[in-house]
């Protein structure tokens, strides 16, 4: 996986239950998805999603290419290379499979990080069957929302204390600090980078 992330992940379910969940890409340059893998944490019970038979939906989207898709987002550098080599500010880490109230198909849902990892700053999803780009979510209300199928206003989602605001309100918050966590995003209103 790029970022080094490792399968299996360790998920909270919405029954109150934790997963180890992996999923299973075909051999070559295909990066589709073939199966999901899902095995009980406590019980070891395991469950099986097979894409590759006959009526499943198929040519959907596996977790290694979606992570290109979610790098077309704008306002985000991203962390290319490694070592004393690395530059960039974010990583994508964590694609996992999801269905959204109301669509019939599977979304992967990233995290992204900082580039060392210290936090979510932010969650974005990207569709399956069409690797059509959905948020940043940059709050947890936000990204539950969209997962339950409710319009979420993207330029309002940027949580500072108590209050929603906009990139650029964020930003001129923080001005001592912009050019160095900043980067990629408009200067914020009546100032220079």
């Amino acid at each position: 996986m790029p970022g080094e992330d490792q399968m299996p992940f360790f998920l909270p379910m919405e029954d109150g239950s934790y997963q180890y969940l992996a999923t299973v890409e075909p051999d070559g340059e295909a990066y589709s998805l073939m199966r999901i893998y899902l095995i009980n944490a406590l019980t070891g019970e395991r469950q099986v999603y097979r894409f590759d038979k006959p009526g499943r939906p198929r040519n959907l989207q596996g977790p290694r290419k979606v992570i290109s898709y979610a790098k077309s987002l704008p306002s985000y550098v991203w962390v290319e290379g490694s070592g004393k080599d690395q530059s960039g500010t974010y990583r994508l880490v964590e694609p996992r499979p999801v269905t959204p109230e109301g669509k019939d198909r599977i979304f992967w849902m990233l995290s992204i990080t900082p580039a060392d990892y210290a936090s979510v700053f932010a969650t974005v999803f990207v569709d399956s069957a069409t690797n059509e780009v959905h948020g940043p979510f940059l709050t947890r209300e936000a990204t539950f929302a969209w997962l339950r199928g409710e319009e979420v206003d993207i330029n309002q989602m940027i949580e500072t204390g108590d209050t929603l605001t906009s990139v650029e309100g964020m930003c001129s918050g923080i001005e001592t600090i912009w050019i160095d966590n900043c980067h990629g995003l408009r200067p914020p209103l009546g100032t220079t980078r």
